[in-house]
């Protein structure tokens, strides 16, 4: 999951079409990051979802890092002043495992986005899973 940081701030400072620009923008920019085998969408607001289905947790790690450094030459002047463009992403792995169906999968990408933007923004957090009891796993 990958959500567009300070968004409010943009569209502020901005106005709408500025944001819409940027929300744009960044659409594109990770459409020529998807793999091959992977889609992205628009999940609403400044939210996004890429799915890839055949791609490990470390080369997905590696994608969500190209993402990054790529977002932040989205960055530009809206007026005198500078806008930097960051995301904050959360990955989940769809295991099996901790995760069973595709709404606990994303709650767990969503809670990542959540801690990336608790622990400073435009950064990559990876969704792990609480244990409850044992053999009682939930996701987080």
């Amino acid at each position: 999951m990958i959500d567009l940081d300070h968004f409010k701030t943009i569209n502020d400072v901005g106005g709408h079409p500025f944001g819409d620009a940027v929300l744009a923008d960044l659409g594109r920019c990770l459409l020529q990051l998807v793999p091959e085998d992977g889609m992205i969408a628009r999940l609403g607001g400044e939210e996004f979802l890429m799915l890839c289905p055949r791609l490990g947790r470390e080369h997905a790690l590696a994608l969500a890092d190209r993402i990054r450094f790529a977002v932040h030459g989205l960055s530009r002047h809206a007026g005198e002043r500078f806008m930097p463009v960051t995301v904050s992403q959360g990955l989940a792995v769809f295991d099996g495992v901790d995760c069973h169906d595709q709404s606990s999968w994303m709650q767990r990408a969503d809670h990542a986005v959540y801690r990336a933007k608790a622990n400073g923004r435009d950064r990559v957090e990876v969704a792990v899973p609480t244990v409850r009891t044992a053999g009682d796993a939930v996701c987080t």
